[in-house]
């Protein structure tokens, strides 16, 4: 049979030659997003822990009755609380104060506080400003949502804090340890909340 067409096989190079040109004509939104963006996406991070949304029952203007125990003493007074979250939640100001029963304009107390994550450490912070003193302590909530954070003293002696919303109230306890088995209470306070809170820049 005669031959219609001549045909030759094409070289190794020629064919590499076509491919290239083939793929230059291509814009890479044309091309698989394998081909137009070899590098791999970014792992997306875990959002930390939010106080505002953790510790949201604690928002709002608080007050009521509180006690303090020293040694075989006893002393009442009335207790107020802010807390309001800021920076989109990413911390909780807290600020108490207590006042005089018999004058509540007499001021017996007050402290400022941050409570924030710290992702250095995986663990929420507690820093409070009182009397010209600084402390930054370990806190945590619990699985029933209650704010528990602690301190320890010169000598030894653990105190903690817990603070939780119970239908509508605010119960705050502290405990005294020596050993951090036996616990004996020293404070308490239970508050209403009278509204929102809100903290106005100073002028």
């Amino acid at each position: 049979m005669p031959r219609l067409f001549a045909t030759r096989s094409p070289s190794p190079m020629a064919l590499v030659g076509a491919i290239l040109a083939a793929l230059a004509t291509l814009s890479p939104a044309g091309l698989p997003a394998a081909m137009a963006d070899p590098t791999p996406a970014p792992l997306a991070r875990p959002a930390p822990p939010s106080p505002g949304a953790d510790f949201a029952a604690l928002a709002g203007s608080w007050r009521g009755e509180a006690w303090v125990q020293f040694g075989p003493n006893r002393y009442t007074f009335i207790q107020t609380e802010r807390v309001a979250p800021h920076l989109g939640g990413a911390i909780l100001i807290v600020e108490g104060r207590a006042e005089d029963t018999a004058d509540p304009r007499a001021s017996l107390f007050s402290a400022f506080a941050v409570l924030a994550w710290n992702p250095a450490v995986s663990a929420y912070e507690f820093r409070a400003y009182s009397g010209g003193r600084v402390g930054t302590f370990p806190a945590r909530r619990t699985d029933d949502g209650a704010l528990v954070w602690e301190m320890e003293g010169r000598d030894g002696a653990r105190t903690r804090y817990v603070h939780r919303v119970v239908d509508g109230h605010w119960i705050g306890r502290g405990e005294t340890s020596r050993d951090g088995v036996v616990w004996t209470e020293m404070f308490g306070m239970d508050l209403t909340r009278t509204g929102p809170a809100t903290f106005e820049p100073a002028p």
